[in-house]
């Protein structure tokens, strides 16, 4: 590493009006005239100081670049000067900025990027962005955090910039990936990479990180893009920090052909520290394209009795005696009762880095439904140095079902000298051979493997912790309408039972019905975890609510927690208000199980997240067999699997719906009241950048509480919020905008 990159130091020289004392470089450069309150700021990068200078390369500062001063004037206001833009790249580069009446015996510091969250006169909230745009040589100036010393705004001095983010220099190591363009890579880790830094410019230290991103992704899709040669690395700016032994990092990427993956788990502790380097080399094993891909019009394999017209994905295609397997086309037929029918592929060109590897061929195929028909198939590949194998292969045939699909997987061996082969499907004999094929898949690792970026634009933002405005928990756009008692005070005379953070609980003017927020720490950022109703008389949860999000509730498989009288009882709440039973179910084995209202599964992310779901006021009695276990269970795991990213939030509300005589006894000695049914209300909604909601859709589900057949059925369990708020007398997603909300609360429609 060069004295440049391990100095990061920039010249800063500040002249007042009347005077110009200057060591740039550049004598030629003129002061612009300023107003006499003014002092003109003058930053200069003289060589070989530049703004990235990493490994010996020099980068250059790019057009529109401009710093920004943060400085105390003579009214004892603190103010902050934006500098002009440069006009075209530079490598050394000279900023002008007008301060008005600064306070000379005051400091002041300068920090790059221009456009800090905040400032003030000791400190300056920087960001990191998830998404960067660095090149194979150099990291993304963008992303690149500085912050200078303290100057006095008069006379001539001379500064320097301190680098505050740490740099992943990666090297990814496998044949396939050196020779093809690298598009996209994405790490995500268990901790805080990107976010809003805040920086203590006393001395330019960063202290912490809020509003952060567990993923930062290298996007070279819109230009830059490179082969991962001896020259090239994945440059990312990422929150220093130490990375502890035993932390989970996951990489994968896009290539200009394919796709890569590798989840890591650290032997030893990684320093990043501030302003350095810090090498990873990793060796890719799982890489994944897909060579062919052969639907036959859509996904829906039908077996056909008709002659229907015949359909494909691919032309060229060798075909005899083809037929569609029914009137819409999706599975192909061939032969007849006389005829001999087959299908050769068109032929693929296989790529230097794949030949002389493994690839898989996957198919379904069935026989004709006829008691004479053959049931076997011939399969063979053609291509120099090719051969077929699997165990479900026999004598190069493959054995059928009459009149019912299997799926076959088969491997495609090539060699050093294979450049393009096809692969041929054909009935055993002349007559009375008919077989049916859809799904015909030829690839490399795993099929289809898509990188999920998940990365936003800017880093998520939590529902912050701040006790001087306590009510902030009740403006969550998924929250009812309240009528509370005393509004501008709530009760937390305690921490959370799990996690060191505080609950909020507030009384309503309905005496037997209380609200709960809860909240937990991950990664240094405070989370709403759910917002709960609980009913005196039912000693259960009427009502709960929650958001859903990708990224901001990431799914890190913690281990599931339990219910335990000694734990499980929510401080916030009256432990008479609350029934434990002492069992898995209730009423003495009468069949009800603790059915979640925030699923164990939504809360992911940290264990404190998980425990607190299992607090007896998120949870109200539910028939466990094919319903808490069922039905209700795969409509929870829809919902998670459409957890949003981005600027997208998806907002839940989990409900039940009593018959005020439906009370049983609970193994805790008291009455629970026993719901006749369960819903739940979805609503997405979008945001601009600036916070603003542009859109939201929703939709509602109720079931009765009793055993059902199989999984949720959308269509069938579907209705809308408007129902529901009729059912419950809720007034649901109170703090939607009502032009967007009146419409959602109507949709009935899935929302995926």
């Amino acid at each position: 590493m060069n004295a440049a990159m391990k100095r990061f130091a920039k010249h800063l020289f500040v002249a007042a009006a009347a005077v110009l004392v200057l060591a740039s470089c550049r004598k030629d450069f003129d002061l612009p005239s300023v107003p006499e309150d003014q002092v003109l700021l003058t930053i200069n990068t003289g060589t070989p100081e530049s703004r990235t200078a990493i490994s010996g390369t020099t980068p250059t500062w790019k057009s529109g670049d401009k710093v920004t001063v943060v400085y105390t004037n003579t009214s004892s206001e603190v103010v902050t000067a934006q500098s002009s833009a440069l006009a075209s790249d530079a490598t050394e580069a000279s900023f002008s900025v007008s301060l008005t009446s600064p306070n000379t015996s005051v400091e002041a510091h300068a920090y790059y990027p221009s456009n800090a969250r905040s400032a003030s006169a000791s400190s300056a909230t920087l960001v990191i962005p998830a998404r960067q745009k660095p090149t194979g040589t150099s990291f993304d100036g963008s992303a690149d955090i500085l912050v200078s010393r303290g100057f006095t705004s008069g006379g001539s001095v001379e500064t320097q910039f301190r680098r505050l983010g740490a740099v992943l220099k990666i090297k990814l190591s496998n044949a396939i990936i050196g020779s093809e363009n690298i598009k996209k890579v994405l790490l995500t880790a268990e901790v805080p990479l990107a976010g809003d830094v805040a920086v203590r410019l006393e001395d330019g230290v960063a202290t912490g990180i809020t509003n952060y991103s567990d993923k930062v992704v290298a996007d070279y899709t819109a230009g830059g893009q490179f082969t991962m040669n001896s020259e090239n690395y994945i440059y990312l700016v990422v929150y220093p920090q130490t990375l502890a032994a035993g932390t989970h990092l996951f990489i994968e990427g896009e290539t200009t052909n394919a796709t890569f993956y590798k989840d890591i788990v650290l032997p030893s502790n990684i320093e990043l520290k501030p302003g350095h380097i810090q090498p990873l080399n990793i060796s890719v094993n799982n890489v994944n394209k897909t060579f062919f891909k052969e639907t036959f019009g859509g996904p829906e394999s039908v077996i056909g009795d008709g002659n229907a017209s015949f359909s494909s994905d691919n032309p060229s295609w060798t075909l005899v005696n083809e037929y569609g397997s029914a009137a819409n086309g999706h599975a192909a037929r061939f032969g007849t009762s006389g005829s001999q029918g087959s299908a050769r592929t068109p032929s693929i060109s296989l790529p230097a880095a794949y030949r002389g590897q493994t690839l898989k061929l996957s198919f379904m195929a069935a026989a004709w439904d006829n008691a004479s028909e053959q049931t076997t198939l011939a399969v063979s590949v053609s291509g120099t140095g090719t051969t077929l194998s699997g165990a479900a292969l026999s004598d190069g045939k493959v054995t059928t079902l009459r009149g019912e699909w299997s799926t076959y997987e088969l491997d495609i061996i090539t060699s050093n000298s294979t450049s393009s082969f096809t692969v041929k499907f054909e009935g055993v004999q002349a007559s009375k051979a008919r077989f049916f094929l859809d799904e015909v898949y030829i690839y490399f690792g795993e099929l289809d493997y898509e990188v999920t970026d998940g990365v936003p634009d800017t880093p998520v933002v939590p529902v912050p912790v701040d006790p001087s405005a306590p009510l902030q928990y009740l403006h969550c756009y998924e929250m009812p309408e309240f009528d509370l008692v005393n509004t501008e005070t709530y009760t937390s005379t305690g921490g959370e039972t799990f996690g060191d953070t505080y609950w909020y609980e507030y009384d309503t003017n309905d005496a037997t019905r209380k609200v709960v927020t809860h909240t937990y720490e991950y990664n240094s950022g405070l989370y709403r975890n759910y917002t709960a109703i609980v009913d005196q008389d039912y000693r259960c949860a009427v009502l709960t609510a929650y958001p859903m999000h990708a990224t901001a509730y990431p799914n890190n498989s913690v281990k599931r927690g339990d219910f335990s009288t000694s734990t499980s009882y929510d401080p916030a709440i009256p432990r008479s208000w609350q029934s434990s039973g002492s069992t898995d179910d209730y009423n003495n084995g009468a069949g009800y199980a603790r059915g979640h209202h925030c699923a164990s599964e939504d809360r992911q992310s940290c264990r404190d997240a998980n425990d607190q779901t299992f607090y007896y006021t998120n949870q109200s009695p539910q028939i466990q067999n094919s319903f808490n276990g069922g039905i209700w269970a795969s409509l929870e795991g829809a919902v998670q699997s459409h957890a949003p990213t981005g600027r997208d939030t998806l907002y839940v509300v989990v409900g039940t719906l009593f018959d005020p005589l439906n009370m049983h006894a609970s193994n805790d000695g008291g009455n629970v009241g026993r719901p006749s049914h369960f819903y739940k209300c979805l609503m997405k909604c979008s945001f601009d950048a600036g916070g603003n909601m542009t859109a939201a859709s929703g939709v509602a589900y109720l079931f009765e509480n009793r055993a059902y057949t199989g999984n949720y059925n959308d269509a069938a369990n579907r209705t809308t919020i408007d129902a529901i708020e009729t059912l419950s007398g809720f007034n649901l997603f109170a703090n939607v905008p009502t032009s967007l909300q009146n419409s959602a609360e109507n949709m009935s429609a899935s929302l995926w």
